[in-house]
């Protein structure tokens, strides 16, 4: 038998939703204080999270977006409509773009006189087909999204 809300109301029908396991109360109904701890310990890290950000080099912080991004990407690929699939990889993209353009542009990090050679359109579409070949492999994308990636890449006026 499925555990309903104990919650009566007013007029005393039972509210009837089912709360999470081993309470008795829907989240709706749970003490005003426990949904308050739970947003203020939210707010907390969020606010921590805020001020590590604005300590951070710009650098790291398209960094730290990319990774935040590819952090969420699989909930998105399983969860979203086509629409927000879509935005979600042009924020994506753009942030790659910038990434890109940013590192293009810096000098040599100090320390590292060496600078990575210059790579052709050839070797950058093998790498980058390896790259979607090991995430394709590992689960991170379907082969269908390996597959549009690959035939987009190549359909850029860039790569030619």
């Amino acid at each position: 038998m499925v555990q309903e809300c104990i919650h009566v109301y007013e007029n005393g029908h039972k509210c009837g939703r089912i709360p999470r396991r081993g309470e008795r109360l829907c989240a709706a109904h749970q003490a005003p204080r426990a949904r308050h701890d739970a947003e203020e310990s939210f707010n907390r890290e969020m606010f921590a999270w805020v001020d590590r950000l604005d300590a951070m080099h710009p650098a790291d912080l398209l960094d730290t977006l990319q990774g935040c991004l590819s952090a969420i990407q699989p909930l998105i690929e399983r969860k979203s409509s086509r629409a927000s699939r879509v935005a979600f990889t042009r924020a994506t993209v753009a942030v790659t773009t910038v990434i890109d353009r940013l590192f293009a542009n810096a000098p040599p990090l100090p320390g590292n006189q060496s600078a990575a050679p210059a790579l052709s359109a050839s070797e950058i579409d093998a790498l980058y087909t390896r790259l979607l070949t090991k995430m394709n492999q590992e689960g991170l994308i379907s082969e269908e999204a390996a597959s549009a990636a690959a035939l987009a890449a190549s359909s850029l006026p860039s790569h030619r």
